[in-house]
C-alpha cells in the first residue's frame, strides 16, 4: 500500500469511511440504499440515532454520505454507473482493503449490516429505517407506504456483535 493511500484514508471523515465500506461490501449500490445502509451502520456504531442524519421528504438523509461518495468519486476511488449506482474503482478496492485493516470495528459492523439486509429491496430497507428511526420519518411524504411495507417485514431487532 502506498503512503499516499494511507494518508488519504487517514484524512477521510467517518461518513466517508462508512460510505466506502458500504459500497465495498455492496458491490454496486444506488444512492437511496447507500443512504439507508449508512444510517443503520452509523446507528449501530453510535448506539443511537446519528446526528448526521436529518428528517427529509424520504426519511433519514445525510449530506455527509452524499458528499463523501462524491468526494471519493472525484478522487477516483468510487465510480458512478448510470442506472446501477456507486461501485469501487481499482484504487477504491485498495482503499477498501486498507480501511478494513485500519477500522476493524467499523468494518465488522458494515459487513454484518450488509449481510443482514442484502436480501431486502431498497423499499424494504427504507421501511426498516422508518420503523427503527421514526423521528427521521417526521417530514416524509411516503411515511404511510413505508409503514405498510415495514409492518409486513416482521423485523423486531438487529443483533450486531460490535465487541465494544
Amino acid at each position: 500500500m502506498s503512503d499516499d493511500l494511507a494518508d488519504y484514508i487517514d484524512a477521510t471523515s467517518e461518513a466517508e469511511r462508512v460510505t466506502l465500506l458500504v459500497i465495498g461490501y455492496s458491490g454496486e449500490i444506488k444512492s437511496t440504499r447507500l443512504q439507508k445502509m449508512s444510517l443503520i451502520v452509523k446507528a449501530a456504531l453510535d448506539g443511537k440515532v446519528p446526528k448526521t442524519h436529518g428528517a427529509y421528504l424520504f426519511g433519514g438523509y445525510s449530506d455527509d454520505v452524499e458528499e463523501g461518495a462524491e468526494n471519493m468519486r472525484s478522487e477516483g476511488y468510487v465510480a458512478y454507473v448510470s442506472g446501477k449506482g456507486y461501485r469501487l474503482s481499482e484504487d477504491g478496492e485498495e482503499a477498501f482493503k486498507l480501511l478494513c485493516k485500519k477500522e476493524p470495528k467499523m468494518e465488522k459492523t458494515v459487513k454484518q449490516v450488509t449481510e443482514m439486509l442484502k436480501s431486502l429491496s431498497d423499499k424494504q430497507i427504507t421501511a426498516v429505517t422508518y420503523k427503527f428511526f421514526p423521528e427521521l420519518a417526521e417530514n416524509s411524504i411516503i411515511k404511510e407506504e413505508m409503514e405498510r411495507v415495514g409492518n409486513n417485514l416482521n423485523i423486531q431487532t438487529f443483533k450486531l456483535n460490535n465487541n465494544k
